[in-house]
Protein backbone atom coordinates (compact mmCIF):
# COMPACT_ATOMS: atom_id res chain seq x y z
CA UNK A 1 0.00 0.00 0.00
CA UNK A 2 1.16 3.49 -0.71
CA UNK A 3 1.38 6.60 1.52
CA UNK A 4 -1.75 7.84 -0.22
CA UNK A 5 -3.98 4.75 0.60
CA UNK A 6 -7.37 6.39 2.03
CA UNK A 7 -10.01 3.57 2.44
CA UNK A 8 -13.80 5.18 2.67
CA UNK A 9 -16.94 3.97 3.43
CA UNK A 10 -20.08 4.87 1.44
CA UNK A 11 -23.25 4.30 1.44
CA UNK A 12 -25.94 4.03 -1.46
CA UNK A 13 -27.97 6.27 -2.78
CA UNK A 14 -30.95 6.08 -0.51
CA UNK A 15 -28.50 4.50 1.89
CA UNK A 16 -31.42 5.51 4.57
CA UNK A 17 -33.76 3.73 3.13
CA UNK A 18 -32.15 0.80 2.28
CA UNK A 19 -30.55 0.56 5.77
CA UNK A 20 -33.99 0.85 7.81
CA UNK A 21 -35.31 -1.92 5.69
CA UNK A 22 -32.18 -4.35 6.16
CA UNK A 23 -31.96 -2.80 9.84
CA UNK A 24 -35.72 -4.11 10.54
CA UNK A 25 -35.16 -7.40 8.94
CA UNK A 26 -32.27 -8.07 11.03
CA UNK A 27 -34.40 -7.08 13.80
CA UNK A 28 -36.78 -9.42 13.05
CA UNK A 29 -34.33 -12.27 12.58
CA UNK A 30 -33.09 -11.89 15.86
CA UNK A 31 -36.23 -12.00 17.57
CA UNK A 32 -37.15 -14.90 15.80
CA UNK A 33 -33.84 -16.62 16.91
CA UNK A 34 -34.90 -15.31 20.41
CA UNK A 35 -38.08 -16.70 19.92
CA UNK A 36 -37.48 -20.13 19.20
CA UNK A 37 -34.61 -20.81 21.91
CA UNK A 38 -37.26 -19.52 24.26
CA UNK A 39 -40.62 -21.12 23.28
CA UNK A 40 -38.34 -24.50 23.35
CA UNK A 41 -36.74 -23.92 26.35
CA UNK A 42 -40.24 -23.46 28.13
CA UNK A 43 -41.74 -26.21 26.52
CA UNK A 44 -44.32 -24.27 24.37
CA UNK A 45 -45.90 -25.43 21.46
CA UNK A 46 -44.77 -23.84 17.95
CA UNK A 47 -47.58 -23.71 15.64
CA UNK A 48 -46.85 -24.80 11.98
CA UNK A 49 -47.50 -20.85 10.77
CA UNK A 50 -45.49 -19.21 13.69
CA UNK A 51 -42.19 -21.66 12.95
CA UNK A 52 -42.81 -20.48 9.28
CA UNK A 53 -43.19 -16.78 9.88
CA UNK A 54 -39.71 -17.33 12.34
CA UNK A 55 -38.06 -19.23 9.74
CA UNK A 56 -38.88 -16.67 7.20
CA UNK A 57 -38.08 -13.68 8.93
CA UNK A 58 -34.19 -15.60 9.33
CA UNK A 59 -33.79 -16.68 5.96
CA UNK A 60 -34.86 -13.12 4.72
CA UNK A 61 -32.35 -11.50 6.65
CA UNK A 62 -29.75 -13.90 6.01
CA UNK A 63 -30.07 -13.82 2.11
CA UNK A 64 -29.83 -9.91 2.24
CA UNK A 65 -26.55 -10.28 4.16
CA UNK A 66 -25.07 -12.95 1.79
CA UNK A 67 -24.11 -10.70 -1.05
CA UNK A 68 -22.80 -8.12 1.00
CA UNK A 69 -20.91 -10.45 2.81
CA UNK A 70 -19.28 -11.71 -0.06
CA UNK A 71 -18.25 -8.04 -1.50
CA UNK A 72 -17.00 -7.45 1.56
CA UNK A 73 -14.31 -10.30 2.45
CA UNK A 74 -11.18 -9.52 1.73
CA UNK A 75 -10.82 -13.00 -0.19
CA UNK A 76 -8.03 -14.82 2.11
CA UNK A 77 -10.46 -16.21 4.39
CA UNK A 78 -9.05 -14.68 7.35
CA UNK A 79 -12.03 -11.50 8.43
CA UNK A 80 -15.08 -11.35 9.86
CA UNK A 81 -17.06 -11.95 6.91
CA UNK A 82 -15.41 -14.93 5.82
CA UNK A 83 -15.76 -16.62 9.47
CA UNK A 84 -19.97 -15.66 9.14
CA UNK A 85 -20.32 -17.20 5.86
CA UNK A 86 -18.32 -19.79 6.78
CA UNK A 87 -20.37 -20.90 9.31
CA UNK A 88 -23.44 -20.19 7.44
CA UNK A 89 -22.78 -22.64 4.96
CA UNK A 90 -21.80 -20.29 1.98
CA UNK A 91 -19.63 -21.50 -0.40
CA UNK A 92 -19.86 -19.76 -3.72
CA UNK A 93 -22.16 -16.81 -5.04
CA UNK A 94 -25.30 -17.82 -2.71
CA UNK A 95 -24.84 -21.41 -2.77
CA UNK A 96 -25.25 -23.34 0.66
CA UNK A 97 -23.93 -26.34 1.66
CA UNK A 98 -25.81 -28.57 4.21
CA UNK A 99 -23.48 -28.64 6.90
CA UNK A 100 -23.83 -24.70 7.48
CA UNK A 101 -26.23 -22.78 9.46
CA UNK A 102 -28.74 -21.72 6.46
CA UNK A 103 -28.60 -25.54 4.89
CA UNK A 104 -29.17 -26.75 8.56
CA UNK A 105 -31.96 -24.68 9.34
CA UNK A 106 -33.51 -25.79 5.94
CA UNK A 107 -33.66 -29.39 7.58
CA UNK A 108 -35.09 -28.61 11.32
CA UNK A 109 -38.08 -29.07 11.73
CA UNK A 110 -38.70 -26.05 14.11
CA UNK A 111 -41.88 -26.68 15.51
CA UNK A 112 -40.22 -29.70 17.14
CA UNK A 113 -36.49 -28.86 18.13
CA UNK A 114 -34.56 -25.71 18.58
CA UNK A 115 -31.10 -26.10 17.03
CA UNK A 116 -28.35 -25.71 19.33
CA UNK A 117 -26.46 -22.97 17.15
CA UNK A 118 -29.54 -20.72 16.84
CA UNK A 119 -28.46 -18.01 18.71
CA UNK A 120 -25.36 -17.81 17.38
CA UNK A 121 -27.14 -17.00 13.91
CA UNK A 122 -28.71 -14.31 15.86
CA UNK A 123 -25.52 -13.14 16.87
CA UNK A 124 -24.14 -13.57 13.24
CA UNK A 125 -26.80 -11.57 11.71
CA UNK A 126 -26.88 -8.67 13.88
CA UNK A 127 -22.48 -9.06 13.46
CA UNK A 128 -22.85 -8.74 9.56
CA UNK A 129 -25.25 -5.77 9.79
CA UNK A 130 -22.95 -4.07 12.41
CA UNK A 131 -19.75 -4.79 10.03
CA UNK A 132 -21.44 -4.16 6.99
CA UNK A 133 -22.60 -0.57 8.12
CA UNK A 134 -26.52 -0.83 8.22
CA UNK A 135 -26.64 -0.83 11.52
CA UNK A 136 -24.29 2.46 12.07
CA UNK A 137 -25.16 5.85 11.38
CA UNK A 138 -22.50 7.70 9.15
CA UNK A 139 -19.64 6.61 7.23
CA UNK A 140 -15.85 5.18 8.27
CA UNK A 141 -13.10 6.89 6.84
CA UNK A 142 -9.30 6.13 7.22
CA UNK A 143 -6.79 8.83 5.76
CA UNK A 144 -3.42 8.56 6.80
CA UNK A 145 -2.07 11.10 9.88
CA UNK A 146 -1.83 14.25 7.60
CA UNK A 147 -2.18 17.75 8.27
CA UNK A 148 -5.64 19.82 8.10
CA UNK A 149 -4.23 21.91 5.24
CA UNK A 150 -3.57 18.69 3.50
CA UNK A 151 -6.89 16.78 4.31
CA UNK A 152 -8.67 20.23 3.29
CA UNK A 153 -6.41 20.12 -0.30
CA UNK A 154 -8.06 16.81 -0.91
CA UNK A 155 -11.36 17.31 0.09
CA UNK A 156 -11.19 19.94 -2.69
CA UNK A 157 -10.80 17.64 -5.17
CA UNK A 158 -13.06 14.87 -4.77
Amino acid sequence: MGDDVRTEYEGYSDYKTVSNRVGVSIERAVDACASISALHTEGARVRPQLAAALRRDIVAAALMLVPDLEGARNGDGDDIYSEILDRWGVVEDGEFDDDGYLGQLRQTDLQNECPDWILQLAIDIRRAGWEIGYLRAGRINRELDVGEDERQARSMFE
